[in-house]
């Protein structure tokens, strides 16, 4: 399972993919799949939820526990969304053709639009993940990687 290069909210020196934080609701050491991190931090919404209600604040209480909510399908929703080769070329950062590859060889599932030899849909949360090494994170970033290439 990828890990995610984003960091947590409160604790930007943590990794997402690394447990510990405050709202991800597990132990330190322990590693978290993205999937996990948003079922985690769902169950300290609802947790949040319970406890506004016995403070007496139910009005609180129901828009946390319905961000919990909502925050739990809008993920699944697009978790299991099927993408084109193209489209889960750009996100795994693998190659359309390693991709198809792969699908051939069983090592990822996949599914055909249509008929056998129609398009190949894979789902987002089944695709394998390239780690990016020095991506450019801004223009200043950009520049200097363009500048660097040229000398």
């Amino acid at each position: 399972m990828a890990r995610s290069t984003l960091r947590c909210p409160s604790c930007p020196d943590l990794d997402w993919g690394r447990a510990g934080s405050p709202y991800c609701g597990v132990t330190t050491g322990q590693s978290v799949t993205v999937d996990g991190f948003i079922a985690a931090f769902a169950g300290r919404l609802r947790d949040r939820a319970q406890q506004l209600e016995l403070y007496g604040a139910s009005e609180a209480a129901g828009a946390c526990a319905a961000v919990a909510d909502d925050l739990e399908h809008e993920f699944q929703t697009w978790w299991s969304e099927e993408l084109s080769i193209a489209a889960a070329s750009r996100e795994s950062g693998y190659s359309a053709d390693r991709l198809r590859a792969q699908v051939r060889a069983g090592k990822l599932p996949a599914r055909r639009e249509g008929s056998p030899g129609g398009e190949i849909c894979i789902r987002r949360a089944d695709l394998p993940r390239r780690v990016r090494m020095n991506e450019p994170q801004g223009i200043d970033d950009l520049a200097r990687e363009v500048l660097t290439e040229r000398k």
